[in-house]
């Protein structure tokens, strides 16, 4: 489900993982008189997690649920498909106003080449 920014679902089911763009700015080494080559672009991915029961019956902790998506995003954006670099250290926290579930939070920063839509690490 993708949602409008701050549009709340009447109910909220985990996990639940929401996608912030923190920085969009023209990235200055590479404007030429034909105006912006390149974005610099930077987004903070927050996933909330709850206890999770499988389908054989364990119970996986909020904490480890958190954690385990967090694994994956990593592999998926930090791995050769996207090749964003992570920005600082994970956190982990209780989320208000529910304690019981746990907020993940990680940053990725990469440029963007407007002209192919090509992904680059940024160092």
């Amino acid at each position: 489900m993708v949602k409008n920014a701050y549009d709340i679902p009447k109910k909220i089911e985990y996990p639940l993982v929401i996608i912030t763009e923190i920085n969009n700015s023209e990235n200055l080494k590479f404007t030429t008189i034909k105006g912006e080559q390149v974005t610099n672009l930077a987004y903070q991915i927050e996933s909330y997690c709850d206890d999770t029961q499988l389908s054989n019956g364990e119970i996986i902790r909020a904490v480890d649920s958190a954690k385990l998506l967090g694994t994956k995003i990593s592999k998926l954006l930090g791995g050769e498909k996207y090749k964003m670099a992570r920005v600082g250290q994970d956190s982990l926290q209780n989320s208000t106003p529910d304690s019981t579930v746990k907020r993940h939070i990680q940053r990725y920063e990469c440029c963007l080449e407007l002209k192919t839509n090509t992904l680059y690490r940024r160092y």
